[in-house]
């Protein structure tokens, strides 16, 4: 389970501590500038130290820059997404209802892409990256 957009207001504490989710999903408000705001470091750093305490992960979204991803680092955020790490990734492939027809009966693909800007689009897939393997290669 994850927990998004913790830090934007919608995401408490009190629920973040009933759920016990895997994953704690720090919003973009929280490290866009980072790299230049003590306070704002500060809280990712004690949101990181309470994340390895209950053996959740950290992932920072929203870092477009080198000095965000220096900061995280530094900090021991150990996941993170953003522009300046990849574009976001397309859509995953919707399973066509025909797939779980017989063969027999099954016509055309059975995988299929929703256009751009549809509703389902908005699934898109996450380009996440550990930042574990950079932290140690310091």
């Amino acid at each position: 389970m994850a927990v998004d957009d913790m830090g934007a207001g919608y995401s408490g504490l009190g629920q973040i501590m009933a759920l016990h989710p895997r994953y704690l999903k720090l919003d973009r408000s929280l490290i866009k500038g980072i790299d230049v705001d003590r306070e704002r470091a500060a809280l990712v750093g004690a949101l990181t130290e309470y994340a390895r305490r209950v053996d959740s992960l950290l992932v920072a979204e929203g870092m477009e820059s080198a000095a965000e991803l220096r900061t995280l680092i530094e900090l021991g955020v150990p996941l993170a997404q953003g522009y300046y790490l990849a574009r976001p990734a397309r859509p995953w492939p919707l399973v066509a209802p025909g797939l779980l027809s017989p063969p027999a009966e099954r016509a055309g693909s059975a995988v299929r892409r929703e256009p751009p800007g549809s509703a389902s689009s908005a699934r898109q897939g996450s380009t996440t990256t550990s930042l574990l393997a950079a932290r140690s290669s310091e």
